[in-house]
C-alpha cells in the first residue's frame, strides 16, 4: 500500500535531481525548484547516486533496479544503504556540520528536563547530536534526537529537538515527540535525523528526517529558519 501526498509529476530522464530516503523517492529538484514526486520513471537504473550524511564522504551507490506501486517509486542499489539518503544532484556543506558526543552533559541535562516535563521516567538517551549553522546567520543550531525503541511500548519514546537562539537567548524547538504508550501496542512513531546538507545551492542547509510507525515509513526534507520549520518534501510508504 502506498501513501501518496501529491502525485502526477512526470520527469524526463536526466532532467531532474532525485532525492531518495530509505529507498523511497520523495522528490525532485527541477529548474531550481523542489517538487514532491508521483511518477513512474525507470531510466534511473545504472546511474550513480551520492550518499549524503553530515558532511563526511560516504560511498556512492549505483541504482540497479526500480520498482513502483501506484504512483511512488522505490529504488534498489548495488550496495545496501539502510535508512540512507541518496541524491544524484550536487549537495554541499557551506559551513561545518559537526557530530557531537551523545554523552554531552549539557545536552543530556536539556533532554532530561524535557522528558521530565512530559512525565517520562526513563533515563535520557541521545541517539544523535549534530551542530550546524543551518541558515548562515553565524549562530549554531544543535539538533538532538532521542529514541528508545524496546519491545515494550510502555517504555518507548522518540523526539527531535532543535536548540537555537531566540532574541539572544537559547530556545528549544520540538520537531515532534512521541511519549511512551500506556499499552504494549502499537509501538511509537520513531524519528531519526539522517542528513544535514545544502541540497539546492542556496547557501542554507536542509535536514532529512526519517520516521516510522508500524510498517509505515516516511521521508521528509525540511528547512529550519528563525525558529520555524518548513517541510519541502514528504512521502510515505506502507510495507
Amino acid at each position: 500500500m502506498i501513501l501518496p501526498l501529491i502525485a502526477g509529476i512526470f520527469l524526463r530522464p536526466g532532467y531532474a535531481e532525485h532525492l531518495f530516503v530509505d529507498g523511497l523517492l520523495i522528490g525532485v529538484r527541477r529548474n531550481g525548484n523542489w517538487q514532491p514526486v508521483g511518477e513512474r520513471n525507470g531510466p534511473l537504473a545504472g546511474h550513480n547516486f551520492h550518499q549524503i550524511g553530515f558532511g563526511e564522504k560516504l560511498p556512492d551507490a549505483k541504482v540497479e533496479g526500480i520498482a513502483y506501486s501506484s504512483s511512488f517509486l522505490c529504488v534498489a542499489t548495488t550496495n545496501e544503504v539502510p535508512n540512507g539518503v541518496l541524491f544524484n544532484g550536487h549537495a554541499t556543506w557551506p559551513r561545518r556540520v559537526k557530530k557531537l558526543s551523545n554523552s554531552d552533559p549539557q545536552c543530556l541535562a536539556i533532554l532530561a528536563r524535557f522528558l521530565k516535563q512530559h512525565h517520562v521516567k526513563q533515563k535520557p538517551e541521545i541517539t544523535n547530536l549534530i551542530s550546524a549553522d543551518l541558515d548562515g546567520d553565524g549562530t549554531q543550531e544543535v539538533i538532538m534526537t532521542t529514541e528508545r525503541d524496546m519491545d515494550s511500548a510502555q517504555d518507548n519514546y522518540s523526539a527531535i529537538l532543535i536548540r537555537y537562539v531566540k532574541n539572544g537567548k537559547p530556545a528549544t524547538y520540538v520537531y515532534d515527540f512521541t511519549p511512551p504508550h500506556a499499552t504494549k501496542d502499537p509501538p511509537p512513531l520513531i524519528f531519526r535525523l539522517l542528513s544535514v546538507a545544502d541540497y539546492d545551492g542556496d547557501g542554507k542547509m536542509e535536514m532529512v528526517i526519517w520516521r516510522r510507525f508500524h510498517n509505515n515509513r516516511f521521508g521528509s526534507l525540511c528547512r529550519f529558519r528563525k525558529g520555524r520549520l518548513s517541510i519541502l518534501l514528504d512521502a510515505g510508504l506502507s510495507d
